[in-house]
């Protein structure tokens, strides 16, 4: 299906493979309706990119991964979403 441009309640608008387009903006829906909004300047999708230390493909080099309020929330640390919002509304949209 290719690559789609998808925006957040908030503005925010990010590239994802089309085929997964509902599922990212459900999932953006859901975290600002639970009061986190989608930060344009700290959130992306499709990034060709490589897996930390390999050269394997990451899945946002695919379409399929977003980040989200990447300053607010880094990698490896509790950051501002709390937890269960976050894995209830993954889960939610897959």
């Amino acid at each position: 299906m290719g690559l789609f441009s998808i925006s957040a309640p908030s503005g925010a608008r990010v590239t994802v493979d089309g085929r997964y387009a509902n599922q990212f903006g459900g999932l953006f829906d859901d975290l600002q309706m639970a009061g986190y909004p989608v930060k344009q300047n700290q959130s992306g999708g499709y990034n060709p990119r490589f897996i930390a230390d390999t050269n394997i493909p990451s899945q946002h080099a695919h379409g399929r991964a977003v980040d989200v309020n990447w300053t607010d929330n880094p990698q490896g640390s509790a950051g501002v979403i709390d937890p269960t919002i976050a894995r209830s509304v993954a889960a939610k949209h897959g």
